[in-house]
């Protein structure tokens, strides 16, 4: 072999990053389309490095899960009080202090009254389909097997089974089936879309209150009223994936609150663990209460370590006011890529609320990819959501300096 493993290097190794990378590289899966040969190593606050010496501004905040940012103290304490510690995993089966304290905190967040862990997103989307249809089953007396779930068209949930099923795009689809039955998609936005599509054996409503990765699409205003309206009338679980929009990122501590509106269950994820992986779903106790010991589970699920890493997160966020932080700051990142558009022969549109920003890209742009790889050359971070679409998501405390700085890299792109 002409690669030792990486658990021979230890710190930094010998042989050049690129080269050494790179070779390594060769066993990595071709699931994720990689736009660049650097090699980033370290990352503090809003700023990464590469192995140059090079820095660079996070303006994605890896998909809106290091709200805190890189390194946040809060954060890193809590990780090494609990690499000391020496308890990392434990069968949920047993009690610890630190899961159950991350539980009762994303309840008082919520306000909801039971919390099942996962690791990723896309697992807690899965155990939301699963709790929604049983519920369905025992509370709402729905023929067994036949469990209606209605999601929206140009949503994403991740790329498990489950959530493929509930996908409109035929990419992601396509060589997968089959796919799940009595799954089903109207149009997002459209209230009364959702209430034609209601029937006898539906169960529940699965959205996001914004598509983030579907382009950074927001609904009209008054559409999650109108939703809570309507799930109460059907009497169907009204369940909001907030992993992208939860804590902090558009402005409030969760997107729904813009409206006033409790859904029945959140769907968590990404920012509640300040960069370590844990999700959750949390719901009220009469349709969480479904659920018996087997019907669903996890081996590293609302493992402590994970647990005290996202109090601590969690309690960054709030303590530290970022939702205020993410809505004037956001403001003020609007208005000023709003100004760079007037000026751009690129940008057809910017949308969006708080620090979740989309900017649409014109037909005769450059694609998301290349402004990507441009952005790069400048020292930037951004994310393309479509192939037309680039997010921009800093971390949550961010200064205004460091927005401007970003800012000016934006218009070295855009403004000819």
């Amino acid at each position: 072999m002409d690669a030792k493993p990486v658990s021979e290097c230890g710190g930094i190794p010998d042989l050049d990053y690129v080269e050494k990378v790179a070779r390594q590289s060769r066993h990595l899966a071709n699931h994720y389309e990689r736009i660049s040969d650097r090699v980033f190593i370290a990352a503090e606050g809003s700023w990464v490095y590469d192995s140059d010496g090079n820095k660079y501004l996070d303006f994605v905040s890896c998909y809106s899960a290091l709200n805190v940012g890189h390194g946040h103290n809060r954060v890193k304490e809590a990780m090494i009080k609990m690499a000391a510690n020496g308890l990392y995993a434990m069968p949920q089966s047993f009690l610890n202090p630190w899961t159950a304290a991350c539980a009762e905190d994303i309840c008082f967040y919520t306000g909801m009254d039971r919390v099942n862990f996962k690791n990723s997103g896309v697992e807690a989307v899965e155990a939301a389909m699963k709790i929604a249809r049983k519920w369905g089953y025992i509370k709402r007396g729905i023929t067994k097997d036949s469990a209606q779930l209605i999601f929206c068209e140009n949503n994403f949930h991740g790329r498990t089974l489950g959530a493929l099923a509930a996908s409109t795009n035929s990419g992601y689809k396509a060589m997968f089936g089959p796919h799940l039955p009595q799954i089903e998609a109207v149009p997002f936005g459209a209230a009364s879309a959702l209430e034609d599509r209601i029937r006898g054996n539906t169960a529940a409503f699965i959205f996001e209150p914004i598509q983030a990765e579907g382009g950074i699409i927001l609904p009209p205003w008054g559409y999650l009223r109108a939703v809570r309206e309507i799930c109460d009338k059907h009497n169907i679980l009204m369940i909001a994936d907030e992993i992208q929009t939860g804590f902090g990122r558009t402005g409030k501590l969760f997107a729904c609150d813009w409206e006033g509106v409790r859904p029945d269950m959140y769907i968590l994820g990404k920012a509640m663990g300040g960069g370590l992986a844990i999700s959750a779903v949390a719901g009220r106790a009469d349709v969480m209460d479904v659920l018996v010991a087997k019907d669903d589970g996890s081996t590293f699920g609302g493992n402590p370590f994970a647990a005290a890493v996202s109090i601590a997160a969690m309690r960054a966020i709030v303590e530290e006011s970022m939702p205020y932080k993410a809505e004037i700051n956001g403001h003020y990142l609007k208005e000023k890529l709003d100004a760079i558009k007037d000026r751009s022969s690129y940008i057809k549109d910017v949308r969006g609320r708080g620090l979740l920003l989309g900017v649409e890209l014109k037909d005769s742009a450059p694609s998301s990819i290349e402004i990507m790889t441009m952005l790069l050359d400048e020292g930037l971070f951004v994310n393309n959501t479509r192939p037309n679409v680039i997010r921009i998501a800093p971390p949550l405390n961010i200064s205004i300096p460091e927005l401007d700085w970003g800012i000016e890299k934006l218009k070295n792109i855009f403004v000819s």
